[in-house]
């Protein structure tokens, strides 16, 4: 957050992604941006249990992922916001017995 940040104290910002154009939206509720840091950090915390995983099916006939952040149900106006990147990582799935 930029230190003239405003409008994200006690508002709901969800972090939603999807496999496929067609498929459906999971989401998480990222609790972080409430606090309105103004510090980097990562979202989310990649150390906590708090991690955000959206499983591919193997079987999948689009593959791509589509993401984003998202506060747009409270009406409020936001500013301050800097997002210096977004990351993904596969993980492999573990070998079954």
């Amino acid at each position: 957050m930029k230190s003239d940040a405003f409008g994200w104290a006690n508002s709901p910002v969800f972090l939603m992604a999807k496999v496929g154009k067609r498929g459906k939206y999971i989401w998480k509720r990222l609790s972080q941006l409430e606090q309105c840091p103004r510090e980097p950090m990562d979202v989310p915390d990649p150390n906590s249990n708090n991690s955000f995983r959206i499983d591919v099916p193997a079987d999948a006939s689009d593959p791509r992922l589509y993401y984003g952040l998202y506060e747009v149900w409270s009406g409020k106006w936001k500013g301050g916001l800097r997002i210096h990147g977004a990351t993904v990582k596969e993980i492999q799935a573990a070998a079954t017995r």
